[in-house]
């Protein structure tokens, strides 16, 4: 359901000319990284400290042009 969400968002930014798409995550959320990852986000800097309960370091992940992987 998430990917299904995600390609279609991605999918109609793209259609408005988007070509960059920006999100971050929890360093520890495993499943989400590699979801993201999968459509093609890369990590490309990491806020240490930005979130609380537990403290965790953000990861940022940018994805550039390109289709989307089905």
């Amino acid at each position: 359901m998430a990917t299904v969400l995600l390609q279609a968002v991605i999918g109609e930014a793209e259609i408005e000319g988007a070509v960059k798409a920006t999100l971050e995550v929890r360093a520890s959320n495993a499943a989400a990284l590699a979801l993201y990852q999968r459509l093609g986000f890369r990590i490309s800097a990491r806020r240490p400290g930005y979130y609380t309960n537990p403290q965790e370091d953000a990861l940022i992940l940018w994805r550039e042009g390109g289709s989307l992987p089905v």
